[in-house]
């Protein structure tokens, strides 16, 4: 499993997209850029120790084995017996609805990509104080 944070960009997107057979939102593409400032923060490392971002053999095992095909992840976390995994809601309809399938079941949702990267930054900040 590649735990790799140092990059994100629209090369490694379009290798993950071309390998799994799917497209990341726009806003995605947008602001990777946002998530990648945050991701190499002390305080996204206190707050998200084992986080990192998904490469297409993770997602890959993630539908393999729980995930539904309609969740696409871009952020994984391991837990002590499974991982969480941070995902687009392609299901969502009006938009692309960010979901966390942790185990076996969605536990939280974002209303979309701004809010849940919102959610990061006072995550960070709070780590951060």
């Amino acid at each position: 499993m590649d735990t790799d944070n140092s990059k994100l960009d629209a090369d490694q997107l379009a290798i993950t997209e071309r390998e799994c057979g799917f497209c990341y939102p726009q806003c995605f593409r947008l602001s990777a850029g946002a998530l990648m400032s945050l991701v190499r923060t002390p305080g996204f490392a206190d707050s998200f120790p084992t986080a990192y971002l998904a490469t297409s053999s993770d997602i890959k095992a993630a539908w393999a084995e729980t995930l539904p095909d309609s969740l696409v992840p871009f952020m994984c976390e391991k837990q002590l017996a499974h991982i969480d995994y941070y995902c687009f809601n392609a299901a969502a309809g009006c938009g692309p609805q960010i979901v966390l399938f942790a185990d076996h079941a969605v536990v939280y949702d974002w209303e979309d990509f701004d809010t849940f990267l919102d959610w990061v930054r006072t995550k960070c900040v709070s780590a951060d104080t």
